[in-house]
């Protein structure tokens, strides 16, 4: 996750070979589709009317892709994403 908050090194090895190995399922497809819209700098409005959904969709699928991460913002979804190899 985005924060090492005292799990010891094992739990961090853990997470690193789950995020390695399920990195194509660790988000939704949709959820994955709206990171690559954020990835572009894309705000919530424009995210919705391209993927033919409602705003607060997509701030759903942003709340779950942080809370499935452990990130605090979108800054650092986006660098979780990349790192992970996600995005």
């Amino acid at each position: 996750d985005c924060s090492t908050s005292g799990h010891g090194e094992i739990v961090e090895e853990l997470n690193k070979f789950f995020r390695s190995t399920y990195k194509n399922d660790y988000f939704t497809i949709r959820e994955r589709e709206v990171l690559e819209h954020l990835q572009l700098g894309r705000e919530s409005s424009e995210i919705a009317q391209r993927m033919d959904i409602s705003n607060h969709t997509v701030d759903t699928f942003r709340r779950r892709m942080l809370s499935k991460s452990g990130c605090k913002n979108t800054i650092e979804l986006l660098n979780f994403s990349k790192r992970n190899g996600i995005l």
